[in-house]
């Protein structure tokens, strides 16, 4: 009685597993494990592929592979088959018997059909621009069966229902695809030369804020590729003024590969060889407002081009940043541009300042009379979905106003400056006068003594008749002389003149 029961649950047990009969899909390659719940330890277990068996476990614990092609392929547990690295061949129908010791079988014979998945994508390199690419997410069937449906998912979770699709080089499509055969998932990686769409929707910086210009490939694109398949990469720059765009950057992929620089506005560019293309600073300036441009030329002439758009936060602060206590002061935070809905301003106060603004994320900051606690740096933040894009400082210097004492120490000091400085002028007039009319009365004591000396000698000469010839040319030669040295006093000269007429 005890057998009979025993019996039947086997019975019943093997009955609920065989109406399942299992699906299994795998690729080739792929290593694929048969399992079975083993209802006692005291039976035999054989494992056949179609009709062959290939094999088995007996009621000692005793596991044996038959001499056929799949001996060095597979392995025996105690309730399971494990087949390594699946080949072309390998796929199709597997089934477990159990025994008892008499070998009396033991229910209907657990099932498991096999199925070749096939996934792939063909080129598997990278897509160019202008290529295509098929994707294939299919079971092969057995003859007889019907065909099992698939489905493949992209990167951004749509579905498409059928095992190919053609999808272009667009970066939508660059990522991990999933092929689903019921709960088999399977992922198909994609590349696409293209650049990553950077993680924030918005671009901006300030003269306080690092300064970087995103652009990227997919990781999964090694830099050989790139440089076989590649021109020369170039870098842009179109002020957010003007419709010209200056070059920054270039890099030629022929031998010797070296970036040749442009207008590059003191930025650099990043690990380009890591497929890194971004340029960055460390501070932002304010012409950096503008469009960005890196466009990668291939060698069969197509190109392809990414843009980033950059603006500028900074704080106007109005009347100016140096101000005396009790001034009016209005702080204004912008970009030049409206800013996004989804984001908002926060200002950041010097520790010091007592004051809490009225909305700290207004644009706008008002303030009737600063205070001498408002000195310090002053900082606007924008932020987007809580993530801080950039922040802008500007530094208050309030000065305090001056009371009434100070007021007239000042004017005191200054009334006796001012009388030092006309005292000094009155002295430095009165020597200069001196030092003159003394230089003056020099020169007119010389020419007066030179004028007597010419007249005596001139009246010795016109009194002696014997005088010789030599001795008038003397006399003449000391009138030219006297005439040289009282040139520039007229008053003298004409006396002396006036003197050789009377005695000519």
């Amino acid at each position: 009685m005890k057998m009979l029961i025993q019996h039947l649950l086997i019975l019943i047990f093997l009955s609920k597993a065989a109406g399942a009969g299992e699906i299994i899909f795998a690729q080739v390659g792929d290593d694929v494990t048969l399992t079975v719940s083993k209802p006692r330890s005291d039976v035999y277990m054989y494992w056949y592929k179609k009709d062959t068996e290939i094999a088995s476990t007996n009621n000692l614990g005793g596991k044996f592979v038959e001499k056929t092609p799949w001996k060095e392929k597979l392995t025996v547990g105690d309730n399971s088959l494990t087949i390594k690295s699946m080949g072309e061949n390998d796929f199709g129908k597997f089934k477990c018997e159990i025994k008892d010791s008499s070998k009396n079988p033991q229910g209907t014979p657990i099932e498991f059909n096999v199925f070749k998945l096939k996934v792939g994508v063909n080129p598997t390199e990278p897509l160019l621009p202008s290529q295509t690419a098929t994707l294939t997410c299919e079971v092969e069937t057995p003859p007889g069966l019907a065909k099992i449906t698939t489905k493949l998912i992209s990167p951004h979770g749509h579905e498409i229902p059928r095992g190919k699709h053609v999808i272009e080089a667009k970066s939508q499509n660059s990522g991990l695809w999933t092929c689903v055969a019921n709960n088999k998932k399977v992922s198909i990686s994609v590349a696409v030369v293209d650049f990553q769409t950077p993680s924030l929707p918005y671009q901006y910086t300030s003269e306080n804020s690092p300064f970087l210009v995103p652009f990227s490939i997919p990781p999964n694109i090694h830099w050989d590729y790139i440089k076989n398949v590649t021109q020369k990469i170039e870098w842009f720059f179109t002020p957010k003024t003007s419709s010209v765009a200056t070059k920054l950057f270039s890099i030629s992929m022929k031998k010797p590969f070296k970036p040749e620089e442009g207008q590059g506005r003191n930025l650099k560019p990043s690990e380009f060889t890591k497929g890194n293309f971004s340029l960055w600073r460390n501070k932002g300036q304010k012409d950096d407002a503008g469009t960005y441009t890196c466009s990668i030329t291939f060698n069969d002439a197509n190109t392809r081009k990414s843009t980033r758009k950059f603006e500028v936060l900074q704080i106007i602060p109005s009347p100016g940043a140096q101000l005396t206590s009790g001034q009016q002061l209005k702080l204004s935070c912008t970009t030049g541009e409206p800013l996004a809905p989804d984001m908002q301003l926060k200002w950041v106060l010097p520790q010091k300042s007592p004051r809490l603004p009225p909305d700290q994320h207004s644009a706008n900051l008002t303030f009737t009379e600063v205070r001498i606690d408002d000195s310090g740096n002053w900082e606007c933040e924008l932020r987007w979905n809580n993530t801080r894009l950039a922040s802008a400082v500007v530094r208050l210097q309030i000065e305090p106003i001056l009371n009434t004492w100070q007021l007239v120490v000042v004017c005191v000091a200054g009334v006796i400056l001012l009388v030092l400085l006309v005292f000094i002028f009155i002295r430095c007039r009165r020597h200069v006068k001196f030092n003159l009319t003394y230089f003056f009365k020099m020169y007119i004591t010389t020419c007066y003594h030179n004028i007597n000396r010419f007249v005596i000698v001139f009246l010795f000469t016109h009194l002696s008749s014997w005088a010789t010839s030599a001795e008038a040319e003397a006399s003449q030669a000391s009138i030219l002389q006297m005439q040289k040295v009282c040139i520039l006093t007229p008053n003298a000269f004409l006396t002396f003149t006036q003197m050789s007429t009377f005695f000519g």
